[in-house]
């Protein structure tokens, strides 16, 4: 949104400074007639005004061009901000890929350590079955 903001400000820029130069234009047109038609006092002050208008515009457009030369730098901050943070989000999605692989990798070995543990606890529970079966017949051997 800033960036859309500072292109907005960058266009109405451009904008007055073509109004200007038109303007600016227009005026040095009319100081040319001006200066043809010069003939006595009442042209000459008419020109010594067309001259400071010429001037105050001159030093608007300066303004302006200056005003546009910081906005576009501002713009070019900004794309390059963009352009940064697009790199880092590319960074943080690979690191996140490598880090779903590593946690389905984990799951696959908790899901055949945990089959294994039944395997051996079923093992464990046949033995003891086993150990009770030959302690019984061990007694039962020791009593006759």
């Amino acid at each position: 949104e800033s960036l859309y903001k500072e292109q907005e400000k960058v266009e109405t820029l451009e904008k007055e400074l073509e109004d200007l130069k038109t303007a600016h234009h227009e005026l040095e047109e009319k100081y040319a007639d001006a200066e043809r038609k010069l003939q006595n006092e009442a042209y000459e002050e008419r020109i010594e005004d067309l001259e400071i208008q010429i001037e105050e515009l001159t030093n608007q457009t300066t303004v302006l061009e200056a005003k546009n030369d910081e906005a576009n730098r501002k713009i070019k901050m900004l794309e390059d901000d963009l352009y940064k943070a697009e790199t880092n989000s590319d960074s943080f999605e690979s690191k996140v890929i490598d880090l779903e692989i590593e946690v389905t990798s984990i799951n696959n070995i908790l899901k055949k350590m945990e089959a294994a543990e039944g395997l051996q606890t079923e093992r464990e529970e046949k033995l003891e079955e086993n150990i009770r079966v030959l302690e019984q017949t061990k007694s039962e051997l020791s009593i006759r």
